[in-house]
């Protein structure tokens, strides 16, 4: 037999003035836009760092400063 989940969990008072129930955390709701424009920077960036990376160490013997100063 499957349990139920408690739908009478006490409320609590969150800093935005919303009640929300005690059990309810772990995800984001609200997102602003700076935490969203640096997440997909890094999911479109991600693939060129690597990139970087492994062009450092292969031709300039791992020095990550080299690549660019040398351009």
């Amino acid at each position: 037999m499957a349990s139920k989940s408690q739908h009478n969990a006490p409320k609590v008072k969150s800093p935005n003035g919303k009640a929300g129930s005690q059990g309810q955390w772990g995800r984001a709701w609200e997102v602003d836009w700076f935490s969203l424009a640096s997440i997909i920077f890094l999911l479109l960036f991600a693939p060129f760092i690597v990139y970087y990376f492994i062009m450092a160490c292969d031709q300039y013997s791992c020095s990550l400063t080299a690549p660019a100063l040398d351009i």
